[in-house]
């Protein structure tokens, strides 16, 4: 596979390597940046745990105050209304918030 540039000339891959090195320096470097080698522990780190208290304690009168961006508050649901029906097998409805009757007639047809 070939790459080409903006005019379809071929890329040249040694002006393309210079000007990766002069914006990132050498690649060496740039790779130690991007991929440091991580320290594989088996216990947990101290430092962290004792950041991640500070944390929880810092946010704990927050909490306590019921700040809403510390805590998901669900309000309950409305009731259902019992509403009375005016004859037997009346519905009401949503729509035009009237009663449909067993008949067809709705508030919605009158619209």
């Amino acid at each position: 596979m070939n790459a080409e540039d903006f005019n379809g000339d071929p890329a040249d891959r040694e002006l393309y390597e210079r000007l990766l090195a002069e914006r990132d320096g050498p690649p060496d470097k740039a790779l130690a940046e991007r991929d440091p080698d991580y320290e594989v522990r088996s216990d947990p780190d101290p430092d962290a745990a004792r950041h991640l208290a500070e944390l929880v304690e810092a946010a704990a009168p927050r909490r306590r105050r019921g700040h809403s961006s510390m805590t998901a508050k669900h309000e309950p649901q409305a009731a259902p209304i019992n509403r009375t029906r005016p004859v037997p097998g009346a519905e009401w409805c949503h729509a035009c918030d009237s009663w449909c009757l067993p008949s067809g007639i709705c508030g919605c047809n009158s619209r």
